[in-house]
């Protein structure tokens, strides 16, 4: 069905280790292991990851007498031969792999490798590449789950799949396919309870029934007990006990009724349309036992007959052949003249008649395989010249389907660059790339360094400022009126791990202070409501950040996060306040805070959509000159 191009997929429990795609990487992951495999290293080199042929590597093997062929490869490279540069990009690929499994993880590995050589997107362009790609990432998922418990390293997961196959156990083929998928779904009958589909196919009508367990010298069951041979010493005879052929007759007759539940349940499972399928040795022989169910008057066949039978087949035929659409079969019997002279039945007539609709197919083994040599030939053909690496037919009826899907660009391509979810100081940035302050304490933008780090260097600029920052988060606004209260206070955070000594020592508690001591200071502590370090979410068109793009975003939303320094309620309202501590002057600080002013323009605008009030003032405070500048 792959090879047709028709998507399948069968729910199976074994297979996983015998597909080619995951042969070949635990094969390489072996001999990154051990590249003294010959086995192993040779099926590596002659796979599509590195496409040597048989003749390359006898070549390599004979031009130098080494005990192994990774020690012919690395003395071949020193030869002046065509295949010595390709060799030398094997051996380069493959000593990187031995150092990220020495240095890394072994999923990170795996995907390297799948990365590094393009083979997972290779298996992806084979018939079943949906499913080949699935069972590679099963591969790594495999490989992640198992480092997440004690167990580490290339070697152990290697020796532990060992273990698995050496025991006769097997992964299941990796899902890659949802349940509502539209594919042909291959599953046994017991698996298909309890669902229906449009159309079934149900093959393999000709085999027949499992009867091994009645051959076993002692039979059981749970009514009638044990059934024995009997032993005649003098004879040397062994034949069955009068009890044993009851006891078989018994299990055989509940196996043929069990069979005849599956098959019900088989037959059910069509809402539209149901196909079978089936094959037996000797046609003739099979209609003519067949035939003897024609003189049946009754619905049910009698189970004389049915307990004759080995197979599906045989039971579906005896019912067929009674049908009126049972014609082809009686034709081969010889019964149709019978069939004819026996019509004016009674009650058979509405068996003949019965309103269903049957469509019978016989088709010789001949003729089938000279279908399947007429449908593989051209296939055949076409993989021959791919393997051999000659051109191929281009001109088909998916020609331009194909050229449509490898030109195709992604149609929003020019506003895949805009941010669906950015921060205040981010936008500023953005659009205003010439202010650069260096402080960013936005929701994903910092990335903090260790608390052990902190303690062995000096503190940038804007490490400084995340210090400040938290000790005016955590400081107790009515204990600020002296420097050694506040210094008090900076170092309880740090017994508390609040902040670090460190980060203690650079905060200048003198500018604290004189904060707090000017009028903008006192109102500030005698506010009614204060609210420090305020994260918010606000939810803006996207036309009004990347007006550019009007067109292709019209309707779509961004989210801008961000964090307000201090915001407080006094008599007058609510004021917004907003921390900044790089070193600027006299001179150029009118100039900055009018650069903030978009900045705490949407901090009001979160504010006023979220509690529903009026922002009367907005401030931007500069530590370093300890300058308060309003912002209109």
């Amino acid at each position: 069905l792959q090879f047709a191009g028709i998507p399948v997929y069968a729910d199976i429990g074994t297979g996983y280790f015998d597909a080619v795609e995951v042969d070949t990487m635990i094969s390489l992951l072996k001999v990154i292991d051990n590249p003294r495999q010959d086995i192993f290293l040779a099926g590596v080199l002659r796979s599509p990851l590195f496409t040597f042929n048989l003749d390359d590597l006898a070549t390599i093997r004979f031009s130098v007498k080494a005990k192994d062929m990774y020690s012919s490869l690395k003395a071949f490279v020193g030869l002046d031969h065509p295949l010595a540069e390709r060799v030398n990009i094997f051996l380069g690929k493959l000593d990187d792999w031995r150092t990220k499994a020495r240095r890394g993880s072994l999923a990170d590995l795996i995907w390297a490798i799948y990365c590094e050589t393009g083979y997972y997107h290779f298996v992806g362009t084979m018939p079943g590449g949906s499913q080949r790609q699935a069972n590679l990432r099963a591969l790594y998922d495999r490989a992640r789950q198992y480092e997440s418990g004690s167990y580490r390293g290339l070697f152990r997961f290697l020796r532990f799949i060992e273990r698995l196959q050496s025991g006769g156990s097997d992964l299941g083929t990796a899902r890659a396919l949802g349940e509502n998928e539209n594919v042909v779904r291959i599953m046994s009958v017991h698996k298909s309870k309890g669902l229906e589909f449009p159309i079934v196919f149900v093959a393999g009508l000709g085999k027949r029934f499992n009867m091994q367990d009645l051959n076993g010298n002692v039979l059981m069951h749970k009514d009638l007990g044990l059934g024995l041979n009997i032993v005649d010493t003098n004879t040397r005879v062994i034949y069955p006990t009068l009890s044993k052929q009851a006891i078989r007759h018994k299990l055989e007759m509940e196996a043929l009724a069990e069979e005849m539940r599956i098959l019900y349940v088989a037959l059910t499972r069509a809402k539209e349309k149901l196909v079978l399928t089936g094959s037996c040795q000797n046609m003739e022989k099979s209609l003519q036992k067949w035939a003897e169910a024609i003189s049946c008057a009754e619905w049910y066949l009698p189970d004389s007959l049915l307990a004759q039978d080995r197979t599906w087949l045989d039971w579906i035929g005896r019912a067929i052949i009674r049908h009126r659409a049972g014609k082809p079969l009686r034709e081969r019997a010889g019964g149709e003249v019978d069939w004819e002279i026996n019509t004016g039945y009674g009650s058979r007539d509405e068996i003949g008649d019965y309103p269903c609709q049957w469509q019978i197919k016989i088709s010789s083994l001949s003729e089938l395989s000279e279908k399947k040599e007429d449908l593989d030939l051209p296939l055949t053909e076409f993989w021959e010249r791919v393997k051999q690496g000659q051109p191929v037919d281009a001109h088909g009826q998916w020609t331009q389907e194909i050229g449509k899907r490898l030109s195709w660009q992604y149609p929003w391509k020019r506003v895949s660059a805009c941010a669906a979810k950015t921060t205040v100081t981010g936008l500023r940035q953005e659009f205003e790339p010439q202010s650069r302050e260096g402080e960013s304490r936005m929701f994903g933008a910092e990335h903090k360094m260790p608390s052990f780090l902190l303690e062995e260097r000096d503190l940038n600029a804007a490490e400084k400022g995340t210090a400040l920052h938290l000790v005016m988060q955590h400081l107790d606004f009515s204990r600020v009126d002296s420097d050694s209260v506040i210094r008090e206070q900076v170092e309880t955070m740090v017994v508390e791990e609040i902040i670090t000594a460190r980060q203690a020592d650079v905060v200048d508690v003198s500018s604290i202070a004189r904060f707090f001591a000017t009028h903008f200071g006192k109102r500030i502590r005698n506010a009614t409501d204060v609210k420090k370090e305020l994260p918010f979410t606000l939810a803006l068109s996207a036309e009004e950040i990347y007006p550019d793009f009007a067109q292709e975003i019209e309707g779509e939303v961004v989210l801008v996060q961000g964090v307000i320094d201090l915001v407080f309620r006094d008599n007058d309202g609510w004021v917004i306040v907003d921390y900044k501590t790089g070193k600027v002057n006299d001179f150029n600080c009118e100039n900055l805070a009018t650069k903030y002013q978009s900045q705490l323009d949407l901090y009001a605008r979160a504010l006023s959509n979220a509690w529903k009030c009026t922002i009367k003032e907005k401030y931007v405070y500069f530590f370093s000159i300890e300058k308060l500048i309003m912002i209109p």
